[in-house]
């Protein structure tokens, strides 16, 4: 397949020159794209017809369109558990970034055993998940776990806490073991951007006179945002989805108050007093408008300047190439 360039030559006149399509990197992508339509999107149409009937385990479905829905939206469960994954998708999240940006500008720094640091921070998202959360299920244990031992031997308090079985804790501590799984992907990726910045600008600053603070301020964090708007992106979707972590510690207990939107789908699917599978892939369905409403202010600041300039300058030729059609045909 051929298209046509336009090419002015010398004298100012554009002429149409035939250039041949490059299906290279269509054909790179096509895997890919095969892969995340049979793997994505197929699951997800078949949710999207299921969440309309009343198909439940072992039955046949029936069309009931938006009662699902409607019911959702009305259920004290529910609704309980939309409080609850904003709860924790915002502490941990806060967490993540901000001990993620931290840790990845004490590696990038010249410091001693700086490789074997970089590889023991790995060791939270290279662990098996049971085996993570078993651990932490350990460490929050009210009587003989860790942390309640060392606050009891410091005098800190006077009894074990029950991280996991206060309802008013369990929530902040499911967010405190997503942050430690959480911060390695934050950190290595805002990391592998400060590699990229030239020394040359920190030599320019200092010899301005900036401090580390400012230098901080006006050069690493512009320079490294828009990797940590993805990396943020992309790891509260993790988030939002993450139901491991919830139904091993705690299974969305003590009652319901540590129940988020996957363990409550689950609960619609499964559970013997309801078992409904349309019912459950409603409520799996109703995070995505919270997905786009995420991702569409992220992926605009994506856009770096340069891609910014480029689409003003491409705007400023089409305009001009109207101006000039247009005197052409009043000339005419």
């Amino acid at each position: 397949m051929k298209t046509k360039k336009k090419v002015a030559n010398s004298s100012g006149v554009i002429t149409l020159k035939k250039r041949k399509f490059d299906y290279f990197p269509y054909a790179i992508a096509a895997p890919a794209i095969i892969l995340l339509l049979v793997g994505m999107m197929f699951p997800m149409l078949w949710s999207l017809v299921y969440s309309f009937t009343d198909k439940k385990v072992a039955s046949d479905a029936t069309f009931i369109w938006f009662e699902n829905y409607r019911y959702i939206f009305s259920d004290p469960t529910y609704l309980k558990s939309v409080w609850n994954t904003v709860v924790f998708t915002v502490c941990s999240m806060a967490g993540k970034v901000l001990f993620g940006v931290i840790i990845a500008l004490i590696l990038n720094m010249n410091i001693k055993f700086r490789n074997f640091l970089r590889t023991l921070f790995l060791l939270p998202w290279t662990l098996p998940s049971v085996v993570a959360i078993y651990t932490w299920m350990w460490l929050y244990t009210g009587n003989g776990g860790l942390i309640n031992n060392i606050l009891l031997q410091l005098g800190v308090i006077d009894q074990g806490i029950g991280w996991l079985s206060n309802a008013n804790m369990g929530i902040f501590s499911l967010a405190i073991v997503n942050i430690w799984r959480g911060i390695p992907f934050i950190a290595l990726s805002v990391l592998s951007g400060l590699q990229t910045i030239p020394n040359e600008l920190y030599e320019s600053s200092s010899i301005d006179g900036a401090g580390t603070f400012k230098s901080f301020l006006h050069i690493t964090l512009p320079l490294v945002m828009s990797v940590i708007l993805v990396s943020t992106l992309i790891s509260t979707i993790w988030t939002i989805n993450d139901f491991e972590t919830v139904y091993l510690l705690t299974g969305g207990g003590p009652g319901q108050s540590t129940y988020t939107i996957p363990i409550t789908s689950f609960k619609y699917a499964f559970d013997s007093a309801m078992g409904n599978i349309g019912r459950a892939c409603a409520a799996a369905l109703s995070t995505i408008p919270v997905l786009i409403v995420i991702m569409l202010p992220i992926l605009n600041n994506m856009l770096g300047d340069e891609e910014k300039i480029r689409r003003k300058a491409e705007k400023q030729r089409k305009k001009q190439l109207r101006e000039e059609r247009r005197k052409k045909a009043v000339q005419a």
